[in-house]
């Protein structure tokens, strides 16, 4: 398994590097509201779990993670460019009615995913390829 391939002036690397945010592909999930997602989990089923945020600060306060809100997730990555073309395919069951939509870029740091509308009680799975170009 090859970990950066460059085919035609476009550079992909591989989503399983240790340092997650030079990665130009990989997946993501939006967590239902009040959750928090845990990427330490195996278990597709157990990566939202509910959120204990007692001071109201949006973060998890046992773990430190940040809450979702049920609408969109930041996804880190420094290989994001200005011009780059980021790609984005719901997963599951349920991604026939999801439709997801890169709302914000900040190049060299991340870029946000956002649905159309709230997750009810399920978690948005998908993948995502930011491909760039010469």
């Amino acid at each position: 398994e090859a970990e950066e391939i460059e085919v035609a002036g476009i550079r992909i690397r591989n989503g399983e590097d240790k340092e997650d945010d030079k990665n130009t592909i990989g997946d993501g999930i939006i967590c239902p509201e009040g959750s928090y997602y845990n990427k330490m989990t195996k278990k597709s089923s157990d990566k939202c779990q509910v959120a204990i945020d007692l001071d109201n600060d949006e973060i998890d306060d046992k773990t430190n993670l940040a809450i979702s809100d049920g609408l969109s997730v930041k996804i880190f990555t420094k290989k994001l460019q200005e011009n780059n073309h980021i790609f984005i395919t719901a997963k599951g069951n349920d991604s026939v009615d999801v439709n997801l939509t890169v709302v914000k870029r900040k190049p060299g740091k991340y870029f946000v995913v956002k649905l159309s509308e709230k997750s009810a009680k399920k978690n948005i799975e998908f993948d995502w390829i930011v491909i760039n170009e010469k």
